[in-house]
């Protein structure tokens, strides 16, 4: 059986005769029949978290839902990651010096050493 999973599931064989099937976060993955009889997978695919796909037009229907996550996601990364240019000064002749003690908060301008 051919499935698609939004995240990252482990399906463990009840009997275990079988090893543990691993599905990686957004991909496909061919796993054993018995896993579709697990009550861990049947609510999986009802809440949306599996996809089954059983036949190639299903296959790509979901590689194509697959894709535009992939396409998304990248977005919102280079989204999120885009830095906006910052201002700075060429000489700086001067530096603040903060102390902070429980109540109170005081600045002073001290100047750089060697001026």
């Amino acid at each position: 059986m051919r499935i698609f999973s939004k995240q990252a599931l482990r399906f463990g064989d009840p009997n275990k005769e079988q090893p543990s099937v691993h599905v990686k976060a957004l991909a496909f993955a061919d796993v054993p029949g018995w896993v579709g009889e697990l009550p861990f997978f049947k609510l999986a695919k009802s809440d949306g978290t599996i996809t089954v796909s059983e036949t190639p037009k299903e296959v790509k229907a979901v590689e194509k839902v697959a894709a535009d996550n992939e396409n998304i996601k990248a977005a919102n990364l280079r989204k999120a990651t885009k830095v906006s240019p910052t201002i700075v000064p060429d000489i700086v002749t001067e530096e603040t010096v903060s102390t902070t003690t429980p109540d109170i908060v005081t600045e002073e301008v001290v100047p750089k050493a060697g001026e």
